[in-house]
């Protein structure tokens, strides 16, 4: 229950809403102090202790701090800092104090029996002090802070509140990194390897703690449950395989286990007991799908253990046919799907029985796949490099495991990235954790003395050997430590295929999406990009023949599509009336789709068809090709001459068969 009475209001607002949320804030007094700093000073003053320290239901018990609700915080001002709070009664002070002393020297120039009698410049100053005793009236007046949070995180939201930095990067930078958290590959339950998830699920096979850190990490469980691996990061770019946010990553740092991980996937099969049982369909030895049983035992389920990929069979399901036959209609896997079988899990009830088998497979990191700092600089594997074409510091040995492009930084401004780097290798010196939270002092300097101490470069530099000339280049690469998350975005589960298959029955469209069966989508800059080179005929192939090729009768005309008359087995045209001058010609059928839409606006699209023969001989002489052709204009039919190569009969008598 929550109960709000607002200032200047006689009124109590009593809400009964389940879940209302609340939250707690420090309560300003009317004389613009925190409540709990006048208690504490008053209980110091007493003799006895702060109010600071103690526990938190004695805090609400002495009124220091309050839960309000949404409601209720439509009419407080909320401070983010005791900053704020007590940064406007400094400036009351000052303006106090200014007010204060502009009166004393008016009133000093002003006393006639005073040593310092000036009138002129009494006059003079009366307006500096009226002019300063209406900001003090104002600054008095203004609207003061009623509440007060107890932390600035608590500003942020959970996904915001974990981004290390916040403060020093561009507001929708950290946006960005609060939904690719979401999106980043980690350990999610503990008890994963007894649950079904019906999603698919992708869980990191070495996760590790970062060493620049917030300070709710923990208390959101990711020191339990990381999302990311620690790897040294140098901003470079070598070899020019980083240009579009490219990352190159050391193939010895992927052979041992760097952003490898599991995914787990789970098959359901429900079987209608009436109809349908679980079984080893009979398939012949020298069957083609004789390959695909070869992991299913007699009862239908597969054997654990067993690795099955694509078009395999999962669950073998034996339906009731017309003819007393038992059908194949076992469920097998999608292209892309595979996996060694991690579980089965099998339920029911008296009408049906459900089959969960779960699938797993171990997986390497691999080019395309999407990477990922804290700080939403993402990229993909652009190239996969042997450590001995990785460039290295002859002092320590040491290369690094990803290669940046350094023009990601200038544009998006993500500063944090660059203090991570210094701060990770301060605290891999120290052997301890930095704690990144928003709205906090950091000693930057600190960490430069420390780097010198240890004889680093004191802004994070390093002179690097070029593996393939074997000497220093000449240039001085940022490197240091970094966390960097494995988006759910992987390249493997991305791929796409289709030969034939449904089609939407408006547009007569292959469907869009990998799980339909759908069809690549060729947009428009792939069409930009094939008419660049001039590949006029692969372009018609793409967006007409394998999608929506639609063979269409036509007025030569008006330009209309022309009807069939069934009962004369001929065509006729509703709109000019012709019976014997049709063609027949190739269209996409979304175009005749969008012809029909717009013509319930009353916007009418006609054609205008050239003869074969006709068409071949404009197009090498550059020619319109409908300048021989008939047209309907003004409700008017113009006769045009008939050339000696025109084979009118090639067109001209359209069968109602073809």
């Amino acid at each position: 229950v929550v109960h709000d009475q607002i200032s200047g209001e006689d009124t109590v607002y009593i809400y009964t809403d389940a879940s209302r949320l609340v939250r707690p804030l420090l309560v300003v007094d009317e004389d613009g102090r925190l409540a709990i700093d006048r208690l504490s000073s008053e209980a110091l003053a007493a003799g006895g202790r702060s109010l600071y320290g103690l526990p938190f239901e004695e805090l609400i018990a002495r009124g220091v701090v309050e839960y309000i609700d949404p409601w209720e915080q439509e009419f407080a001002r909320v401070a983010s800092t005791r900053n704020d709070v007590y940064s406007r009664l400094l400036d009351i002070q000052e303006l106090e104090v200014n007010y204060q002393g502009l009166r004393q020297e008016h009133d000093y120039l002003s006393d006639p029996a005073g040593p310092g009698f000036d009138p002129e410049r009494a006059d003079a100053m009366r307006g500096e002090v009226e002019e300063a005793a209406r900001a003090l009236l104002a600054a008095r007046k203004a609207r003061r802070y009623t509440h007060c949070e107890i932390d600035p995180l608590a500003i942020l939201s959970v996904a915001a509140s974990i981004n290390p930095y916040p403060n020093h990067s561009q507001a929708p930078r950290n946006m960005y990194q609060a939904n690719m958290a979401t999106q980043a590959v980690g350990l999610i339950h503990r008890n994963l390897g007894d649950r079904f998830e019906s999603d698919k699920v992708r869980t990191l096979a070495y996760p590790n703690e970062p060493l620049v850190r917030t300070l709710l990490d923990e208390n959101y469980g990711l020191r339990s449950h990381p999302q990311g691996n620690m790897v040294t990061v140098a901003f470079s770019c070598y070899t020019g395989a980083t240009q579009e946010d490219a990352f190159l990553i050391k193939k010895s740092a992927l052979e041992r286990g760097l952003f490898r991980y599991v995914k787990s996937m789970v098959v359901t099969a429900k079987i209608q007991r009436d109809s349908q049982r679980l079984g080893r369909p009979s398939v012949p030895p020298g069957s083609p799908r004789a390959a695909a049983y070869r992991f299913m035992e007699a009862n239908g389920l597969p054997m654990i253990g067993a690795y099955l990929k694509t078009d395999d069979a999962v669950v073998g399901i034996l339906q009731n046919s017309l003819d007393g036959k038992l059908d194949d209609v076992s469920l097998t896997l999608k292209l892309g799907e595979d996996g060694i079988v991690d579980d089965v899990l099998v339920t029911g009830d008296e009408t049906s029985t459900t089959v969960k088998v779960r699938l797993r497979v171990m997986r390497v990191p691999e080019a395309g796949d999407k990477l990922a700092s804290r700080y939403a600089q993402k990229g993909t594997i652009g190239k996969i490099i042997p450590d001995e074409d990785m460039p290295f510091d002859p002092e320590t040995g040491m290369r690094p495991d990803i290669v940046v492009n350094p023009h990601a930084i200038p544009s998006r401004m993500t500063c944090g990235l660059v203090l991570e780097l210094v701060a990770g290798k301060y605290a891999s010196l120290r052997g301890d954790r930095i704690d990144a939270s928003a709205f906090r002092h950091y000693d930057f300097d600190e960490f430069k003395r420390l780097l010198k101490a240890y004889n680093f470069n004191e802004e994070g530099y390093h002179l690097l050997t070029s593996p393939l000339t074997g000497q220093p280049q000449r240039f001085q690469t940022f490197m240091g430590p970094c966390y960097f998350q494995l988006l759910k975005h992987i390249a493997k589960d991305k791929i796409q295929r289709r030969g034939r298959g449904t089609l939407r029955p408006d547009t007569r469209q292959p469907p869009r999406g990998r799980n339909l069966g759908g069809g690549l989508r060729f947009g428009e800059m792939e069409r930009d990009a094939a008419m660049a080179f001039g590949a006029a005929a692969f372009t018609q192939e793409r967006l007409c023949k394998l999608s929506d090729a639609y063979k269409v009768v036509m007025c030569r005309v008006c330009g209309e599509f022309a009807q069939s008359d069934p009962a004369g087995e001929k065509f006729i045209c509703r709109v000019c009336g012709t019976k014997d001058q049709f063609g027949v010609t190739e269209i996409p059928y979304a175009f005749k789709y969008v012809k029909q839409l717009i013509a319930t606006l009353g916007i009418n699209v006609g054609f205008k068809l050239a003869l074969p023969n006709e068409k071949s001989r404009q197009l090498m002489q550059g020619e319109d090709y409908n300048a021989e052709g008939r047209e309907y204009e003004e409700g008017a039919l113009e006769e045009e001459e008939e050339e000696e190569d025109y084979e009118y009969d090639d067109v001209a008598e359209v069968s109602f068969e073809e």
